[in-house]
């Protein structure tokens, strides 16, 4: 990163869902430092990179603040944010 901050990463699978990765209800908040490097997922909280074949999209935000995405209504209860394109 350019500066430092909180690290949001948010993920339109192929399977035509919208995942909010991190933060998450395991790994909270990750900060970043200008210039650091930061390895994801830690290996505190693994990701199984599962599903249909097809490209995945990801969005990194690093903000000066923690990104609120409340209103978004991610469903939490597998640990990730998920959003249904329905």
């Amino acid at each position: 990163s350019e500066r430092d901050g909180f690290v949001s990463v948010l993920a339109y699978a192929s399977d035509g869902q919208l995942y909010q990765l991190f933060p998450n209800t395991t790994v909270r908040q990750t900060r970043i430092r200008a210039g650091q490097t930061i390895t994801l997922p830690p290996s505190s909280f693994p990701i199984d990179a599962t599903g249909p074949e097809g490209t995945d999209e990801y969005l990194v935000i690093v903000s000066p603040q923690p990104r609120d995405f409340g209103a978004a209504r991610f469903d939490t209860s597998t640990g990730l944010g998920t959003l249904s394109r329905a």
